[in-house]
């Protein structure tokens, strides 16, 4: 049973879940827990909670982390930035771009297409062209954000 609730904030700028600490007497040796509570219809609990916090009853529902960081109230972490107003995971958009552009890379790297480049000038001419083409795409402005990818 949860015995006591502090530090409401919303989760997401949409505002349809809060997040908030609880003390509960099912585990009295943890202090403060985390919980995340929504307007569940599967979860009386969590729905009551959340009524509660949304009607002021613990204070003050702050705004989401995301939120204060756009606003620059707190630091923007490492691998993310703000664009167009939201916070973008460009430190894993880069990891995915990369990888596909290692996978199309690899494709002109085959045991095959090798042999045959050094067989077919006319392959070859077009092998190189493709391969300069593919590494080209990380000089694009949109990189790794919004990438545009040679056919």
């Amino acid at each position: 049973m949860i015995t006591d609730v502090r530090n409401p904030k919303w989760t997401t700028p949409q505002k349809n879940q809060i997040i908030v600490e609880i003390k509960s007497s099912l585990y009295p040796d943890d202090g403060w827990i985390p919980y995340v509570a929504g307007p569940s219809e599967l979860n009386k609990d969590e729905a009551t909670i959340y009524g509660l916090v949304v009607n002021g009853a613990f204070g003050k529902v702050e705004d989401s982390d995301n939120e204060r960081i756009i606003r620059g109230e707190l630091p923007l972490p490492e691998g993310i930035e703000i664009i167009d107003g939201k916070l973008v995971d460009t430190a894993y958009l880069e990891h995915q771009a990369t990888e596909e552009l290692n996978r199309r890379l690899s494709e002109w790297q085959t045991p095959e297409s090798l042999a045959l480049a050094e067989t077919d000038e006319e392959y070859s001419a077009l092998r190189k062209a493709s391969m300069k083409t593919l590494l080209a795409v990380k000089n694009q402005s949109g990189w790794p954000v919004n990438v545009v990818w040679p056919d």
